[in-house]
């Protein structure tokens, strides 16, 4: 009977696993090829997987194209991954990502385009818009002047207005590469009656007009300082008298225990109205604050709720 051969100290040399001494074995970017501004991935080779994680040094060589200083390259792995970031450039820009372990240097290459805006257009002047056509006294709003093509470079639209109580500033400027621009518009605190009035935008031949109506807005809100009734006294007064179709004021109340309309028609004619809105009993005092808007302009009155007695 054959007996079983027992293996001797160069058979067991012979299964161990070999020491593995890494070695760089490349560098490579993806994609090859960005916009500035824009990240790309990179990642280092070696040629066998390492007991031990060791780091491997980059350099990129140019302030356009930023690496990390070291990747380290993980126990058992035989890659590793870093992210290559890129500035804006007026030309195209290649520039070489070095790796190196040791004696061993390895390189790619790394291709930076400038953004590119879109073709060159000659601009037509094809909107004015303002979020609404009725304003009041004291009125704030955003209005947006459009072309049908974004400019190679800024373009200034002259803005006018039809009266001296409503100002827009001379210009809105459309910046290159965009299509619109917003400007501010704002109705003068003054007493006046309700008048008709227009928002003009010109470039080069193109103008267009928005016309708008601008009436008496809000002047002063009040609420009595303190009541211990159910009916507490407000008043509303405007800039000048409510035109010939009335004036809607939108109310709130920041407490169910005053009960508060959500609109009031003033009549035509009037400066404002004296009313009186129902609130609830309480037992301790309770400060409600209720807010009247009419366009833009929003007031506040406080009213401090007592009990009766």
């Amino acid at each position: 009977m054959a007996l079983p051969v027992q293996a001797g100290p160069a058979a067991a040399a012979s299964t161990a696993p070999r020491a593995c001494r890494p070695a760089l074995t490349g560098v490579s970017i993806s994609p090859g090829t960005v916009t500035g501004g824009k990240s790309a991935k990179g990642t280092v080779r070696v040629g066998c997987a390492p007991a031990k994680a060791f780091d491997i040094t980059l350099k990129s060589g140019a302030s356009t194209i930023k690496a990390p200083a070291k990747v380290r390259v993980g126990q058992g792995k035989a890659t590793a991954s870093f992210t290559l970031r890129t500035t804006s450039v007026k030309a195209p820009f290649t520039g070489v990502l070095t790796a190196s372990y040791g004696e061993v240097h390895k390189g790619a290459e790394l291709t930076v385009n400038p953004v590119a805006f879109p073709a060159a257009c000659d601009p037509r002047l094809t909107g004015l818009s303002l979020p609404t056509a009725d304003l009041y006294t004291g009125d704030e709003v955003t209005g947006t002047v459009r072309a049908d093509c974004a400019p190679a470079e800024d373009i200034a639209v002259g803005l006018a207005t039809g009266d001296r109580r409503v100002s827009v500033p001379p210009v809105a400027i459309i910046r290159a590469g965009q299509t619109a621009a917003t400007f501010q518009l704002k109705v003068r605190d003054e007493e006046f009656d309700q008048f008709q009035s227009k928002v003009a935008a010109r470039y080069g031949a193109d103008l267009l007009a928005q016309p708008v109506t601008v009436s008496p807005g809000l002047k002063s809100f009040e609420l009595e300082s303190q009541a211990d009734d159910t009916d507490v006294f407000a008043s509303i007064l405007l800039w000048w008298t409510s035109p010939p179709t009335g004036t809607v004021v939108h109310f709130s109340s920041d407490s169910p225990l005053l009960k508060v309309p959500a609109t009031m028609t003033l009549d035509p004619g009037s400066r404002g109205a004296a009313f009186t809105f129902r609130a609830e009993e309480v037992t301790s005092p309770q400060k409600v604050r209720v807010t009247a808007t009419l366009g833009t302009r929003t007031l506040t009155a406080e009213v401090t709720l007592v009990p009766a007695g």
